[in-house]
Parts: C-alpha cells; sequence; structure tokens
C-alpha cells in the first residue's frame, strides 16, 4: 500500500490518498523514488467509485491493475484527492502531478 502527499497550497490544504499496488514493477518503482535512487514520478489510475479496503476516508480507489508511473501525463488527469471524492474531478483517471510517495507499508490483514 502506498501513501501519496498532496501539499498544502495557496486555495487547498494538504491532502494524501492510499493505493493498493499490486504489481511488483510499481512496489519497486515506489521504493526506488522513496529512496531516492528514481526522480519523482507521477502516480495515477483508474477512479473506481465505491468503498476502498486501503483508501479510507474516501468513496473511491484507483484501479490497482490500471495504476502507473509515468513521467509525465495529461493536464485533465490532474487534480486533487478531494476533487475526485465530491466529483469535482470527472475524467475518468486520477493522476495528480502534485502528489509524492510518502509511505510504502505492506497491506494489514483483514479478518472477515
Amino acid at each position: 500500500m502506498a501513501t501519496f502527499y498532496q501539499p498544502a497550497n495557496s486555495l487547498y490544504p494538504a491532502e494524501a490518498f492510499k493505493v493498493r499496488l499490486t504489481d511488483p514493477t510499481d512496489i519497486n518503482t515506489a521504493r526506488a523514488i522513496l529512496e531516492r535512487r528514481m526522480p519523482h514520478k507521477v502516480a495515477g489510475g483508474l477512479i473506481v467509485r465505491g468503498k476502498s479496503d486501503v483508501n479510507t476516508g474516501y468513496t473511491w480507489h484507483l484501479d490497482p491493475a490500471s495504476f502507473q508511473f509515468a513521467d509525465n501525463s495529461l493536464e485533465i488527469c490532474d487534480g486533487r484527492a478531494s476533487f475526485v471524492e465530491s466529483g469535482l474531478h470527472t475524467y475518468p483517471f486520477f493522476c495528480p502531478w502534485s502528489a509524492s510517495i510518502e509511505k510504502l507499508e505492506p497491506i494489514p490483514f483483514q479478518y472477515y
């Protein structure tokens, strides 16, 4: 599970969102960025509406199968986590330019 941080600016407070990483390449890329062995990359993926086991506090998550790190992305894909939550972000993909990976951790086991 990766936690991404979007810093505050003159208009919006700081925000964070979480993504379930399943692809070993994405996990290794996240680790390399955190260890400063790789420069910042834009993280993004397809928005899925509905509860998520990792993106707590939101009613959406990024589809792990579509998640990717990129050198750049379309401006229409940029935004803030709160824009996705409120419905202001209407493009099906979310790839916030300002988000940086803050933490990489195992997904907690859940009992049912």
